[in-house]
Formats: structure tokens, C-alpha cells, sequence
């Protein structure tokens, strides 16, 4: 016996007439009370004339108490008794597309559109279905169809933003982007979005502008200091909180900020990881460097706080004003020499090679590479790789045909190791992890290999960066293509090691 037949008893002796039925079922829908709405609509469909909508209907409270199947064959009950009921296509059309049923969602919202061409909502969520399948040029044409039907529609505004953005039309996309936030000011993904995109095309004062608004969006962990955000006030002689709150590379990348701070006469305290603590003991411009948990606890010793990532909006940071003074990430003589023993001194060329990211980045697939592809650069002479490769993909070293140097396997490697390392070495080839950004704060050359679809921070069609002058770009070409990447790496290695 299901949820709903459990009440079927309370109405055996109560002699409602349809109408009054459908009273009830309105109110029930409205009052969210779906399991009472079922046992009135399986007593309309048991005692009066089967109607398409009542199924319809019924199929909405299957949905909603969880169970699917029994949604779908509601809604396919309604469509049966009414094959022009574009209502139930297009519900239909949602159920599929919300349990991972692409292609069956597709086939619903496009005979939902035979039925009712003018219902933008079916043009929007077959958009969506498109998207996900990766045909993207069909959905432009469904997004563009659904503001024409809803001009004021600025989620498909947004969308088409962001599959014009994929297609690389990137001013179109910002047009996007800028009607999504005409129709809704307060449209968090469009004001990001549009940040991200702007400083992708090295608009830095009006994307670091945008990107603010990051901190309005639900995967941004707010602080709870319950002393003022720096803005533009007089700092003079003030206790400034800076807190590190993304990925390692982004606090090695902005940490270069705070001698400006500091400039103004204030007191600056950085709350970051444990990892980090060590590695930024000796940066210029940091009193103290603590915990963010221990920041939390001593409130009442600061005045303002901000985010290290708003400092390049607060300095109102261009493309010619970044700060580039390099190296600001130093390491430690005593430590240089300990790893210079182990590395050693012979006169091969020494490269540190990292090929994985960390797992829990959303996109990491997309920018790590198997450790088996560099194989193409074991061929060139009098090179020496060694590994400063963490986490999981570590576990590829195991089966690695070529020689590398696994320096994990002497012990815990820390961030100051891995500087101390970085010092002793010609080069540095990295994806895009936080150990590109180290070389980069401290001046040693260092190749990035980037995906087709890269981080804002390393700009477009450039093979350099302004945020690290020591740094060269390799990009893929197409999505997929590291193996172009790789042998574009692999001659001018060879160029790099004959001169």
C-alpha cells in the first residue's frame, strides 16, 4: 500500500460531488499538502470520467513525495487520454531532465513546442537539454527564442551568455550578460559571470569591480568578523584583517598585495591555511600571520577586514598597475642548501614537473594531464625531471616508464620544501595548480599548460602573463589536445636546452 492509497478509507463515506473535489485539490496544492491533493485526485479519477489533467495532476504529487515512476506514468496516462496536452510534454520533459534523462526530456520539450510554440519556458529548458549534450549551437537558437517570446526573461539572457562564451563569442556573450543584469540587478551568476569575462579580456578595473559580487553567491563562505569590510576609509595607524579565501595558488597570486597595504600606515594581520602560515612568515608587508579560526576568536583586535582577493579592486588594479615586483615569495638559504644536497649539483638540466591538480576542483579533469604523456620529453638529452607532483595523482609515478625523481618519497613535503626545491631547479612545468603560482611569486621560469577553456587569470591568446613576468603560457588548441601542448613544450625544451 502506497502513501496515498493509506487515506483512501477516510473518503469511502463521504459523498463529494467533482467539483468539490477539485475545491480540495486546489487548496491542498496550494497549502503544499501534496499526499492530501493524491487522495482527492485518485477519488475524481475513480468515481468520475477519466480527464487527462487529473492524471496530470496526480503525476505533480508523485513527483513531489519522491517517487518518479509513478510520475511518469501519470503523465503519460494524461497524454494517452489527450495527445495535444502540452502540459504534461513539457512537465513530463522536466521529470526526465531532472533524474539525467537528456534525450527523453528533449523529445518531450520539442513536442511541447508543436503544441504551444509560444511558451517560452519550453524553449528555455530545451536550451538547457542542449547545452548539457553539448549542442550548443541549438541551444543560441532555443535561448534566442525564449527572450523573443519573454524579452524580460534574464536567466535566458544569462544562458545564452553562457553558451555564447563557450563558443568563444565573447562580446556577445557580455551583451548577455548585461541584459540578464538590466532585467534583474541583483543576478549573482550574471554579475560573475560577467567579472570573469572581463578579466579574461584584461578589463581588470571594471572585472575586479564585478567580481565582488562572488561574495554573494552560495558557495562563498562568509566570515563572521564582526569589525567593518575595508572600503575607503582612512587606515592610518589601523589593525587590518586580510583573509586568504580560495585555493592556495589565488593567496600565492594576490599575497603580492599587501606591501601596498601596509604603505598606507596601518598594522595588517593575514589569516590563512596552515599550510600557508610558513611560507608567508617572510612575506614583505605581514605583521602577523595566524589562523583564520584564531582571527575569529580575536575580533576585537581589528578594525577592518577584507578578502586578499578584493585587494585588486581596492587598489583599483589595471593591466598596466599590477604589482610585479618579483620575487615576493622568498625562501630561506639554510633550506635552499638542505634540498641543493639532495637534488644535487651535476650539470643536467633539472625541471620540476607537476601533472595532476586536486581532485576537488570542479574542473580539475579538464586541466590535469596523465603522467605517461610527458614521456615525450624523456627523449631529450642531459634533462633530469623530478617530481613536485602531491595528492592523488602522485599514484601515477608507480607505473611511469621514464625517470623521475619522486621527492615525496622522502618524507612530507611543505610549501617551504617545495620553494626551497623550486630554487635549486632550471624550470618549472606545471598545470594550472598552485605550484605554478610559487614559481611565478618567486622568479623562477616556469611553463603553465592550460586547457582550452582556462582560469580568467591567464588572460586570452597570450602566451605570457603580467602577474608573473617569468612565466610562459602553453595552451591547448582544442579541448582534449595535450598531446599539441605537449610537443609544442617538448621543441622548445629542446631549443631551451641547445643554447
Amino acid at each position: 500500500m502506497n502513501k496515498i492509497d493509506m487515506f483512501d478509507a477516510e473518503l469511502e463515506e463521504v459523498d463529494y460531488d467533482e467539483q468539490n473535489l477539485l475545491t480540495l485539490v486546489k487548496r491542498s496544492f496550494i497549502e503544499n499538502k501534496f499526499l492530501e491533493a493524491g487522495k482527492y485526485l485518485q477519488k475524481l479519477i475513480r468515481d468520475y470520467p477519466a480527464k487527462p489533467e487529473y492524471y496530470s495532476a496526480l503525476a505533480i504529487v508523485w513527483k513531489n513525495v519522491g517517487s518518479i515512476a509513478e510520475a511518469e506514468e501519470n503523465y503519460l496516462k494524461a497524454i494517452d487520454l489527450n495527445p495535444g496536452l502540452w502540459e504534461a510534454y513539457y512537465n513530463l520533459g522536466i521529470l526526465y531532465h531532472e533524474n539525467r534523462k537528456v534525450d527523453s526530456a528533449i523529445e518531450c520539450y520539442k513536442k511541447s513546442i508543436n503544441l504551444k510554440p509560444d511558451f517560452y519556458l519550453s524553449h528555455y529548458n530545451l536550451g538547457n537539454a542542449f547545452r548539457e549534450t553539448l549542442k550548443l549551437d541549438e541551444a543560441v537558437g532555443c535561448y534566442e527564442k525564449a527572450v523573443e517570446l519573454k524579452k524580460n526573461y534574464s536567466e535566458a539572457h544569462y544562458n545564452l551568455g553562457v553558451v555564447r562564451e563557450l563558443l568563444n563569442n565573447f562580446d556577445s556573450a557580455l551583451g548577455c550578460y548585461n541584459r540578464a543584469i538590466q532585467y534583474d540587478p541583483n543576478h549573482v551568476n550574471a554579475h560573475w559571470n560577467k567579472s570573469l569575462l572581463l578579466l579574461t579580456s584584461g578589463n581588470l578595473i571594471e572585472g575586479f569591480k564585478e567580481y565582488e559580487w562572488r561574495m554573494k553567491r552560495k558557495e562563498f563562505t562568509q566570515r563572521n568578523f564582526v569589525c567593518p569590510p575595508l572600503t575607503d576609509q582612512d587606515i592610518s595607524n589601523k589593525k587590518i584583517i586580510v583573509y586568504a579565501e580560495q585555493g592556495f595558488g589565488d593567496a600565492i597570486q594576490f599575497i603580492r598585495y599587501m606591501p601596498m597595504l601596509k604603505s598606507k600606515g596601518c598594522n595588517v594581520t593575514l589569516a590563512c591555511d596552515s599550510i600557508l602560515l610558513d611560507l608567508f612568515k617572510n612575506v614583505s608587508g605581514i605583521d602577523k600571520v595566524v589562523l583564520e579560526d584564531e582571527a575569529l576568536k580575536k575580533q576585537n583586535d581589528y578594525d577592518f577586514n577584507i578578502s586578499l582577493l578584493s585587494l585588486p579592486y581596492y587598489f583599483r588594479t589595471a593591466a598596466e598597475t599590477i604589482p610585479s615586483y618579483i620575487p615576493y615569495v622568498k625562501v630561506a638559504k639554510n633550506k635552499t642548501e638542505e634540498w641543493k644536497k639532495i637534488i644535487g649539483r651535476d650539470n643536467n638540466f633539472k625541471i620540476g614537473l607537476v601533472w595532476g591538480g586536486n581532485p576537488k576542483h570542479g574542473k580539475d579533469d579538464e586541466r590535469s594531464i596523465p603522467l605517461c604523456d610527458f614521456s615525450i620529453l624523456s627523449s631529450i638529452n642531459n634533462i633530469k625531471l623530478f617530481s613536485l607532483q602531491k595528492g592523488k595523482p602522485l599514484e601515477q609515478i608507480e607505473n611511469c616508464k621514464f625517470n623521475i625523481e619522486n621527492l615525496s618519497s622522502l618524507g612530507e613535503i611543505s610549501f617551504v620544501d617545495t620553494a626551497a626545491i623550486i630554487e635549486n631547479l632550471d624550470l618549472v612545468i606545471s598545470v594550472d595548480t598552485s605550484v605554478a603560482h610559487l614559481a611565478g611569486a618567486m622568479g623562477k621560469p616556469v611553463w603553465t599548460l592550460l586547457p582550452y577553456y582556462s582560469d580568467w587569470r591567464w588572460l586570452k591568446d597570450r602566451n605570457d602573463s603580467p602577474w608573473y613576468p617569468a612565466m610562459k603560457l602553453f595552451r591547448q588548441p582544442e579541448p582534449g589536445r595535450w598531446d599539441v601542448v605537449l610537443n609544442n613544450v617538448k621543441q622548445e625544451l629542446i631549443k631551451l636546452c641547445l643554447r
